[in-house]
């Protein structure tokens, strides 16, 4: 390509921005949503980490306080440490099923399209449908999959027994009792 065409296909390009006042319009709602839905949220928690407040009354100046009592607090390390394992756990897999895919799908010679499908469609099923599904696996009246199965290979007893388990620990967890292996034993200590 010569020079002269070059330049010339570069000013018709720059052309395009010449008028930065549309460009601004057009850009303003959008910036607007991500200042008030992302920026000011952050800025407004910085804010009250700084006060003592109960949500309802009045806000009163704390300093570092609230920091220095975090920081002290054993409960912080632990869901923080359990915050960090889910973040490597959930991003590992998911990066590397996908890569696994992405390669796997480069090297097929047949049913690409067929295949591609099947890892998209639970992107497109919806959370209601899905919602559905899991509670209906999970039902105790009718009774799912999940207990059709108990009761099929014997375990007439763990029919609903699972999911009080299931309940147990949860519960468990939320009043900060201890760790997981503290909850089994308290659970099957009970019975």
């Amino acid at each position: 390509m010569s020079g002269r065409r070059l330049s010339q296909t570069m000013e018709g390009n720059m052309g395009v921005i010449k008028n930065k006042k549309w460009f601004f319009i057009f850009l303003l709602p959008g910036l607007l949503f991500y200042i008030l839905s992302v920026f000011y949220p952050i800025e407004e928690s910085i804010r009250l980490s700084f006060m003592e407040w109960n949500g309802i009354g009045d806000k009163t100046f704390a300093g570092l306080q609230n920091y220095v009592t975090m920081f002290h607090d054993p409960t912080f390390y632990k869901s923080f440490l359990n915050n960090l394992i889910y973040l490597l756990i959930v991003v590992v897999m998911q990066l590397g099923i996908g890569l696994v895919f992405a390669v796997l799908l480069t090297f097929m010679k047949k049913h690409v399209t067929f295949v591609k499908t099947l890892y998209y469609v639970p992107c497109i099923i919806t959370t209601v449908a899905i919602a559905q599904l899991f509670r209906s696996m999970y039902a105790t009246e009718p009774m799912g999959l999940i207990n059709q199965f108990f009761q099929a290979i014997g375990m007439e007893g763990m029919v609903t027994s699972w999911q009080i388990f299931t309940l147990h620990l949860w519960q468990c967890q939320c009043q900060k009792a201890g760790d997981l292996q503290e909850c089994i034993w308290l659970f099957f200590m009970q019975r």
